[in-house]
């Protein structure tokens, strides 16, 4: 729950801003609706979303299990230590002298 004290130092916070990206990105929110916040993207973002949709519709997708394939081909060194399945016995791996997992 946001408290007066809250406001207050967020109040604090954005009179102490000297970040112009930062502040734009601040006037963006405060004149967004609450749906639009909810789909804030870049001006590139939005124009990589509409050339993968443009592209999708002339040239069709390709399955995750084509994907997972193709990725396994070009890229085996990804593949070789699976993890094991959950509930089953997993050995200690040390990450660094002073901790064990």
């Amino acid at each position: 729950m946001i408290t007066e004290e809250n406001r207050r130092e967020l109040i604090d916070w954005i009179s102490s801003l000297e970040n112009q990206f930062m502040l734009q990105h601040l006037m963006e929110l405060k004149n967004s609706t609450e749906s639009d916040r909810i789909y804030m993207v870049s001006d590139q973002e939005r124009i990589a979303i509409k050339e993968g949709i443009e592209s999708f519709k002339k040239e069709g997708g390709v399955s995750h299990d084509e994907v997972l394939q193709l990725t396994k081909k070009k890229y085996p060194n990804l593949f070789k230590n699976k993890l094991k399945s959950f509930g089953q016995k997993r050995r200690s791996v040390t990450i660094t002298p002073l901790l064990t997992i």
